[in-house]
């Protein structure tokens, strides 16, 4: 099965404040809807066939983490503020996956 979107987050639920995705407070956003602080997210709920390698790109710095838990590692370049980054996830039955960004710095300093 093909999906819709190669970017998971248009698809993604809400940014959960704290890096754990086990809370329920809501991460403070800014006019754009972007977190401020430490957050997380799930990428989807119980999807199957999600497997495959996904890349991650954002403006700034953060320790990122999932749940389940996998190797992603982030490199970032100072002249342009962004951080990159692969991982591979290898379920192939329905369950859930979560994002935690911890450490996050949006700015480049």
């Amino acid at each position: 099965m093909d999906y819709l979107y190669a970017d998971v987050i248009r698809t993604s639920r809400y940014f959960i404040a704290g890096a754990n995705a086990n809370g329920t407070t809501l991460a403070s956003v800014d006019s754009n809807g972007w977190p401020q602080s430490d957050f997380s997210f799930y990428l989807w709920g119980s999807g199957a066939n999600r497997h495959g390698t996904y890349t991650l790109t954002f403006k700034g710095r953060a320790t990122v983490t999932s749940n389940p838990s996998l190797n992603i590692s982030i490199a970032y370049d100072a002249a342009s503020n962004t951080s990159t980054g692969t991982f591979n996830y290898t379920n192939t039955g329905a369950a859930a996956f979560a994002l935690g960004f911890a450490n996050a710095r949006r700015d480049n300093f």
